[in-house]
């Protein structure tokens, strides 16, 4: 129960409901280079969003929980926190708030 592992999508979850506490799943998210699907690596779930590309917050959490997408992820991060590390310090705090002391999330949130 307390070996540390790596949470691969349960982190997705954990982005889906800080998302949800702090933003509108109507917003329009531009999609920047860092979230583009060729950003990642050709074994990474992703759903080929590009940069550029104009996205509702619904449909990139739709993307995320569904195909457990990476850019999803990313696109999501950036918007809601403004950066990766500023959304990692929120999914943080979100962690203490529910009480789960021996999580800790870094800046990179992908893991699938």
């Amino acid at each position: 129960m307390f070996d540390k592992i790596y949470p691969a999508s349960t982190t997705k979850i954990m982005t889906a409901l800080v998302a949800l506490e702090n933003a509108d799943l109507s917003d329009v998210v531009t999609v920047s280079q860092n979230a583009d699907m060729n950003s990642f690596a050709a074994d990474e779930a992703t759903c080929g969003i590009k940069a550029g590309d104009k996205i509702t917050l619904s449909d990139l959490l739709y993307g995320l929980l569904l195909h457990s997408g990476n850019d999803n992820a990313t696109a999501i991060a950036e918007y809601v926190g403004g950066s990766m590390d500023g959304f990692a310090e929120m999914m943080n705090k979100e962690a203490a708030k529910l009480m789960a002391t021996g999580t800790q999330y870094a800046r990179s949130i992908e893991g699938s």
